[in-house]
């Protein structure tokens, strides 16, 4: 079984990554993206019980982050509630598109979404449960097959796009998208029997 490698990240508060973000410093933010983005991915797929819609949305989550950095304040809560609040936010904007793309007859349950704004909060318990959760996601990644591993890593830690992707490894991009689909199915699958109605 493949081991989990820990990144290790210079003594930098979150706070002082925003503010260097803010800034415009782009290893501060691909510091943060590495720190935060499994434990916030943990999020989306909690809400959205979706690997793939998550997945996007972290992107849209950390593109965010980047373009309002400079409106963080502590006045606002801890850094990591303020991202929290912004990927619980995406998740409830998918969950009302993926509704109307569905033409249900009904809009999505105002009740069932102010329970989903107020479900997630980040005390101490359930940041533990979401980082127990990313290291399932984790995990279930390194049992990918390579080919598939490989794509998935650098979509959605690396945050490359399939054309990038696509021109790194020097393979069609819809061999890409292929591999991506594949391995995202095969990655809900797993996620599916590791936390049953986690997702």
């Amino acid at each position: 079984m493949n081991e989990i490698k820990i990144k290790s990240f210079p003594a930098y508060s979150d706070e002082d990554l925003l503010k260097q973000i803010a800034s415009g410093d782009r290893n501060a933010f691909s510091m943060l993206y590495d720190r935060y983005s499994p434990l916030l991915y943990g999020l989306a797929i909690k809400i959205l019980r979706d690997p793939v819609i998550a997945a996007d949305v972290i992107q849209d989550v950390f593109l965010n982050i980047w373009k309002n950095a400079i409106s963080y304040s502590l006045k606002r809560g801890k850094a990591i509630a303020w991202m929290s609040f912004i990927c619980r936010n995406r998740c409830i904007d998918m969950l009302r598109v993926k509704s109307a793309n569905k033409r249900k007859s009904l809009p999505l349950n105002e009740s069932k979404v102010e329970e989903l704004q107020n479900n997630i909060s980040t005390n101490p318990s359930q940041e533990t449960h979401l980082a127990l959760m990313t290291e399932i996601v984790k995990r279930a990644i390194t049992r990918l097959p390579e080919e598939q591993r490989i794509i998935v890593e650098m979509a959605y830690y690396q945050g490359f796009t399939q054309a990038e992707i696509s021109e790194k490894l020097n393979i069609p991009i819809g061999t890409v998208k292929t591999r991506m689909r594949n391995g995202m199915n095969k990655l809900k699958n797993q996620l599916k029997s590791k936390l049953g109605n986690e997702i």
